[in-house]
């Protein structure tokens, strides 16, 4: 089962299941900005009014395409029921939902099964998402025998599992960063009151 939970969270860096938004220049972004609302967790993000938005078939996400680029880029933002904690222990007595530090756990080990080598773990701090306690979890792993970062932010809300992420060459992703703030400033897990991303 830890296997299945695995891939299971391993897909959340897909953006088949996400809202993935590969930014380009961020001085390039239109001012113009759609909103993505998820109808199935209640969660709601920006995104640049020019790009393509599809919703995935387990409703947990869409993606959400730059016009002019191939997806190498992304940010992607969803969610997935949090799971007991034997799927991560093996223990198939522990019945309790996962903690957070849990779920970094989880998220962190199906990291090492996107990449050719295991992923190195540059970051792994608190911060808070949308006013709720997050982690900010960032790996650098190699794929195609290009140097890729991930920079993630994930949290527990209610029984879902949510994570936002950058995904790019190691080399490029200074670019990126000023789209992925943008991106967890307007998160909202209600799409009412967005809070953003805030530094403890």
């Amino acid at each position: 089962m830890r296997r299945i939970w695995g891939i299971a969270c391993a897909s959340l860096l897909l953006p088949s299941l996400w809202v993935a938004l590969s930014f380009a220049n961020a001085a390039q972004l239109p001012s113009a900005r759609k909103e993505y609302r998820n109808a199935r967790w209640g969660f709601c993000v920006n995104y640049p009014g020019n790009w393509r938005a599809e919703e995935g078939t387990d409703k947990g996400g869409a993606s959400i395409y730059a016009p002019e680029q191939n997806n190498a880029v992304s940010i992607a933002a969803g969610a997935l029921r949090n799971q007991p904690r034997w799927t991560l222990t093996g223990d198939l007595e522990d019945e309790r939902p996962m903690t957070l530090e849990d779920n970094v756990q989880a998220f962190l080990k199906a990291s090492n099964q996107i990449g050719e080598s295991q992923a190195e773990v540059v970051t792994n701090r608190p911060v808070s998402l949308d006013g709720t306690p997050a982690r900010e979890v960032t790996v650098v792993y190699r794929k195609s025998g290009t140097a890729w970062k991930s920079e993630s932010v994930v949290s527990l809300k209610g029984s879902g599992f949510y994570v936002l992420s950058l995904t790019c060459p190691s080399s490029t992703c200074g670019r990126y960063e000023d789209g992925f703030q943008r991106a967890l400033a307007s998160f909202s897990f209600n799409c009412q009151q967005p809070l953003g991303l805030q530094r403890r």
